[in-house]
C-alpha cells in the first residue's frame, strides 16, 4: 500500500483538482478478465486502502466523487468474491457497494451496485 499511497499522493501534490478514480474504475473494469484473479485482488486491496483514507480526511466537494469510485471497486470485489466461492464475503461487499453508492448519491453508481435493476 505504500507506494500507491505515495503515488496518489504525488498526484496530488501535481494536480490537486486532478480525480483519477473514474480510470482507476475504468481500469480494474478491463483487467478484472486480463489478470490473474489474486493479482487484481491484491492491487484492488491496497487502492481501496487509499480511496479509504482520501474518503476519511475529505469533506468537501470531492467526496461524492470519491464514494463513487468505492462503491464501484466494491462492486469489482464482490464479483471477485464470488467468483472464487466466497458468498458470504461477497454479500458483505454488496451491502457495502450498496450503502456508499447510495452515500455518493450519484445514480450510474447507485444503479451498477443493483445488478437487474434499471
Amino acid at each position: 500500500m505504500g507506494l500507491e499511497a505515495l503515488r496518489h499522493g504525488l498526484t496530488a501534490a501535481i494536480d490537486v483538482d486532478h480525480d483519477e478514480w473514474p480510470d482507476i474504475v475504468a481500469g480494474y473494469g478491463r483487467c478484472y478478465y486480463q489478470q490473474p484473479h489474486d493479482q487484481v485482488m491484491t492491487q484492488l486491496g491496497r487502492d481501496l486502502a487509499v480511496l479509504q483514507h482520501q474518503i476519511a480526511v475529505d469533506q468537501g466537494e470531492r467526496r461524492p466523487l470519491l464514494l463513487k469510485a468505492a462503491g464501484q471497486l466494491s462492486v469489482i470485489i464482490a464479483l471477485g468474491l464470488v467468483v472464487s466461492g466466497q458468498a458470504i464475503a461477497a454479500r458483505r461487499w454488496w451491502h457495502t457497494a450498496r450503502r456508499v453508492a447510495d452515500e455518493s448519491a450519484d445514480p450510474d453508481a447507485q444503479i451498477m451496485v443493483r445488478p437487474g435493476m434499471s
